[in-house]
């Protein structure tokens, strides 16, 4: 969603699973030049090859994405707890991700979010 592109592409499964295991997932910016470094850091990390490099759990992904946020838009978001995400996270946890795939759709399609031409 947020590039308009998948990261690995081949024309068969086989080489599909080749590249995700033996490439380094591409800079979202070389697909999608819109995305600010702060995020294209975001989504790298969670794609990372070793797993002692990715977030440890959704709880330091959230964490990210709400500091990426709080700096896109310069202001300030209180940190959360660096746990394990649960249920009970926060009543406007499933708002946030709703938000988040609607800044994505846009950096694609555009401000309307619907998708244009060739895109």
């Amino acid at each position: 969603m947020l590039t308009g592109a998948v990261p690995f592409d081949g024309d068969t499964d086989f080489s599909v699973k080749e590249q995700q295991i033996n490439l380094a997932p591409p800079d979202p910016r070389a697909m999608n030049p819109a995305i600010s470094p702060a995020l294209a850091q975001c989504v790298q990390q969670a794609m990372a090859k070793e797993p002692a490099k990715r977030f440890q759990n959704c709880g330091e992904f959230l964490a990210s994405i709400d500091a990426y946020q709080a700096q896109a838009s310069g202001t300030k978001v209180t940190p959360r707890e660096m746990g394990a995400c649960s249920s009970s996270s926060g009543p406007n946890d499933s708002r946030r991700g709703w938000d988040l795939f609607q800044q994505a759709r846009s950096l694609r399609c555009g401000r309307g979010g619907h998708a244009t031409e060739g895109a």
